[in-house]
This record gives C-alpha cells, sequence and structure tokens, in this order.
C-alpha cells in the first residue's frame, strides 16, 4: 500500500512538472526509470557472498564489486537483474561450483555492493563487457530479466566480446515495453511521456523501438538458451518467442507457473546441460 502511494506521488509530481517545464520533467523522469532503488543485502546474503573470493574493477570511474567460487576448467558468468545483485545464483552457485567450474558474479552499478546509482541498458552492458574482459573471457554467461536484455545489446553492438554461449532467463526485450509500463504504473500524462522519451533519446542517441533484443538477435552469432514463464508479469512471453524466432541456433523452454524469477532446481539442470 505504501509503495502504491509513493508511485502515485511520483507520478503526479511529474505530471505536475511537466505542465511548468517539460524538459526538466524528462530528466527528472528519465533520472527516475534510471534509478534501482538499490535493495539493502541481508545478513545471510552477506554471508554467502563472503564465501566467494572477492575483487572489484573499475569501469567509468566506479567500482564494480565482483565475485568467484571454484576452480575448475570451464568459467561461466551470472548476470542478475534490475533491483537484484549477485545473491539471486545462490543455488546456481552452489551447484556449479561443486563440478568443473570457475563461477563468477557481478553487482551492477546501483546494486549489491557495487558503487553508483545511475543504470540504464547501454552502461549495464558495458558492466558485462568489462567483467568478461577482466577475467578473460567465459565458456558461458547465464543472465536473468534485464541482465538477459543488456547482454543481447552488448552480443549485437560488441561481437567481439569472448563469450562463446548464453543463457537469457525471464528477459524484456523491448524499450518501448517499458516505458508503456511506466506509463500505466505512474499514471503519467503523455505530455509527460514525451517529455520523458525525449530525455531518452537525448541520453542514448536512439529512439526507444531501436532498443529491441529480438532485432539485435538477428546478428547475433553464439548458441542462446532462452527460458522464459508463460505466465511472467513482468516481461511478456511473446519476447522471449520472438528472440528465439530471430536468434539463429537458439533453443528455447517456456514454463508453466514459475513467474518472473524462474526459480525452480530442474531448470539448473537444463542450464548445465546447455552450457
Amino acid at each position: 500500500m505504501v509503495q502504491k502511494i509513493i508511485i502515485r506521488f511520483i507520478g503526479k509530481a511529474l505530471n505536475a512538472l511537466a505542465v511548468i517545464s517539460p524538459e526538466y520533467a524528462g530528466k527528472v523522469g528519465f533520472n527516475v526509470f534510471c534509478n534501482p532503488f538499490r535493495a539493502k543485502l541481508k545478513p545471510y546474503q552477506l554471508s554467502f557472498l563472503d564465501t566467494a573470493e572477492k575483487f572489484t574493477i573499475d569501469v567509468d570511474h566506479y567500482k564494480v564489486q565482483c565475485y568467484t567460487w571454484g576452480n575448475g576448467s570451464k568459467k561461466i558468468l551470472f548476470v542478475h537483474g534490475w533491483a537484484s545483485h549477485s545473491f539471486r545464483w545462490k543455488h546456481y552457485i552452489a551447484y556449479f561450483k561443486e563440478k568443473d567450474y570457475t563461477v563468477y558474479a557481478f553487482d551492477a552499478r546501483g546494486h549489491g555492493l557495487s558503487e553508483g546509482k545511475y543504470l540504464n541498458l547501454i552502461i549495464n552492458a558495458g558492466y558485462i563487457k568489462a567483467v568478461v574482459d577482466n577475467i578473460g573471457g567465459v565458456d558461458a554467461a547465464i543472465c536473468h530479466s534485464f541482465g538477459g536484455f543488456s547482454i543481447a545489446y552488448l552480443l549485437k553492438h560488441f561481437p567481439e566480446t569472448k563469450i562463446a554461449k548464453t543463457v537469457i532467463m525471464g528477459a524484456p526485450g523491448e524499450a518501448k515495453h517499458f516505458y508503456s509500463f511506466n506509463q500505466d504504473k505512474l499514471q503519467l500524462s503523455n505530455k509527460t511521456t514525451r517529455a520523458i522519451i525525449d530525455r531518452f533519446k537525448k541520453k542514448l542517441n536512439n529512439i526507444p523501438e531501436y532498443f529491441s533484443s529480438p532485432a539485435f538477435a538477428k546478428e547475433i552469432k553464439i548458441p542462446c538458451l532462452i527460458i522464459h514463464d508463460k505466465n511472467d508479469e513482468e516481461a511478456p512471453v511473446e519476447t522471449a518467442i520472438a528472440l528465439h524466432k530471430n536468434w539463429s541456433g537458439s533453443s528455447l523452454i517456456l514454463t508453466n507457473g514459475l513467474g518472473h524469477h524462474l526459480k525452480a532446481k530442474e531448470l539448473i539442470i537444463d542450464v548445465e546441460k546447455f552450457i
């Protein structure tokens, strides 16, 4: 209830601001959309992350918190989604570190123990690339939600990145859907939405429609396993189907009843078989 009140307050404030100064409303609204509102890690989450060997890298003057477990011959990287952190992969990490894998994960900017507040698709793709380059390439990158959207952008624009395979789970795939969702959620006026999209185009040098993982997939060559729930309320299943259709050599697993988070032991086995 409190969260709904805050959301409505933000929407009303942006709509009022757009009447006075559309340009400033666009700037503030875009920044709100790019703020993941970092969730504080709980003691049990920190305890698990403390079992890793930790290291940091610098990306654009921000420290990125990275983790590694195991010492196997094959390297895999886990990439979390929006408003999340590396702990979300606990069960995968516990499974793979006991096998012939060296497991890596990192907290995105403004998430977990990494620095910063502001994040967008291009920045997140740059973080993934920086981590992969730092560890000398990976045999597979396993990504959830916004992380999956980010890796599609990365593989399209930086195909030289040393990622042999990827797994994309529960990922949104259209920036335009994100804006439609937030317009409805915040009850933004058309004027406010236009102002935010104008700011989007100015900052990212492209219209929202350009940022489409199914469109990016047409130029991506590495193997991909796409996993998505039929009833995902945060990322429409149609995006996963379109991504599979456009990604040559991809495989698609559709689940029923696992929702957006896709937490099930059987999926860990599916991922292992693929990679």
